[in-house]
């Protein structure tokens, strides 16, 4: 795999976790702790439908979550072999553009740097 392929695999990966993680977010506001502690009666044992169904997606979303976070593991491994080899300024933008999943304009506020140098280190990193 190219080092283009393996910086936008790690970068497309950063940011689905991100999104998962911030609707994550919308499930934890709900105040759902489990089906069995919210205080209403149950019929026949059961959760009510919509406790019991905001409760499941709730687990589901963190559990889909564990397995892309475990991806983008391996995807950082590999990205940050091929920026070993980087020059310094090149590794801190690869840090947070590609490892970070951030967008351009929060980079050059982090690296301290112009859009045209941030479009230059992002084209010497897939041209590559």
């Amino acid at each position: 795999m190219t080092r283009r392929e393996t910086m936008r695999r790690v970068r497309a990966q950063a940011q689905l976790v991100q999104r998962l993680c911030a609707r994550m977010k919308e499930y934890a506001a709900d105040g759902i702790r489990s089906p069995g502690l919210d205080g209403m009666p149950r019929a026949r044992g059961c959760a009510p439908s919509g406790v019991m169904l905001r409760y499941e997606k709730r687990e589901a979303m963190r559990e889909v979550i564990e397995k892309e976070s475990a991806v983008l593991r391996e995807y950082e491994q590999a990205a940050r072999r091929e920026m070993d080899l980087m020059r310094p300024e090149l590794y801190a933008f690869c840090a947070v553009y590609y490892l970070a999943g951030m967008r351009m304009e929060e980079v050059m506020e982090a690296i301290d740097r112009s859009e045209r140098q941030c479009a230059r280190y992002r084209k010497e990193i897939e041209s590559a």
